[in-house]
C-alpha cells in the first residue's frame, strides 16, 4: 500500500470502482472487504481516526465475517478504543470454526497480545508469536512496536533494523513506517546522529504526503527536538 496520502486517495478511488464492479458481477466481494480493512488499519496507523472508523465500518457492512471482525479489532486496538476492540475480539472468536489452522491461531495470539499491551499488561509482549521466518515482517514490526511502547528501545531497534535491512520489494505498511519507529528507538537509546538519519529516510519516503498527516506532524516535531540535542 502506498505510504502517501495523495496516492492513498487514488487507491481508495480504485477500491470503490473495484467494489462497484465486484457487486455488479456478484463476485470478489471478499477481496473488496479485505481492501477496505487494510485501508482502515493504515489510516489508524497514520492517525486518521475518523477515516479508519469509516473504512472498517464499510468493510463490516460489505461482509461481516470472522476475518473482517478480527481486522476491525486490530483497527480498534490501533486507535486505542479498547472496549470496542474487546467486543470485536470476542465476536470473532465466537465465529471461529471448531478446528482452526495454525495461522489463525497465531493471528489471534498476536491480536490478544496487542490488546493486553494497550491495556497496560507489560507481560503480554512475551505472548506475541515469534516471526515464522525471515520474511515475516508483520511479527517483527509487532514485536518492535511492543518493545518500543514498553521502553525496551534496544530490542525495538533490533527488530526495525531487521525490517530495514531486508531489501526485498514489499508493499507492507510496516516497511513504510519502519524508518520512523527505528528512529524513535535510536533516539531513546541516545544515538542522536543515527536517529536523525532514520527520520530523514522516513521523510524522504514520505515527501509527497500531505503536511497535516498526523503521523508526519508528530515525526517532524520529534525530529526538530533531535536537531537541538
Amino acid at each position: 500500500m502506498a505510504a502517501f496520502r495523495g496516492q492513498l486517495t487514488r487507491a481508495r478511488d480504485l477500491a470503490r470502482q473495484f467494489e462497484t464492479e465486484a457487486s455488479a458481477t456478484g463476485g470478489l466481494k471478499g477481496a473488496a472487504t479485505l481492501t477496505w480493512s487494510s485501508f482502515a488499519q493504515f489510516s489508524a496507523q497514520v492517525g486518521q481516526a475518523a477515516q479508519a472508523r469509516a473504512e472498517i465500518r464499510h468493510a463490516l457492512e460489505l461482509n461481516r465475517n470472522v476475518n473482517t471482525v478480527a481486522n476491525a479489532a486490530i483497527t480498534m486496538v490501533l486507535l486505542g478504543d479498547l472496549p470496542e476492540a474487546r467486543r470485536m475480539i470476542d465476536e470473532a472468536k465466537r465465529d471461529l470454526p471448531p478446528t482452526s489452522s495454525d495461522e489463525i491461531g497465531r493471528a489471534f495470539a498476536t491480536l490478544d497480545a496487542l490488546y493486553r499491551l494497550r491495556a497496560g499488561d507489560k507481560s503480554a509482549v512475551d505472548a506475541v508469536p515469534p516471526p515464522r521466518d525471515e520474511r515475516d515482517i508483520g511479527e517483527r514490526a509487532t514485536l518492535g512496536l511492543a518493545n518500543l511502547e514498553l521502553g525496551n528501545a534496544e530490542a525495538a531497534a533490533a527488530r526495525f533494523k531487521e525490517i530495514l535491512d531486508d531489501k526485498r520489494p514489499s508493499v507492507s505498511t510496516d516497511v513504510a513506517l519502519a524508518p520512523l519507529y527505528y528512529g524513535r528507538a535510536l533516539a531513546k537509546l541516545g544515538r542522536a546522529d543515527e536517529a536523525r538519519a532514520a527520520y530523514e529516510r522516513f521523510f524522504t519516503n514520505w515527501k509527497n504526503a500531505d503536511a497535516d498527516l498526523p503521523l508526519l506532524v508528530s515525526a517532524k516535531q520529534e525530529y526538530s527536538r533531535l536537531q537541538k540535542s
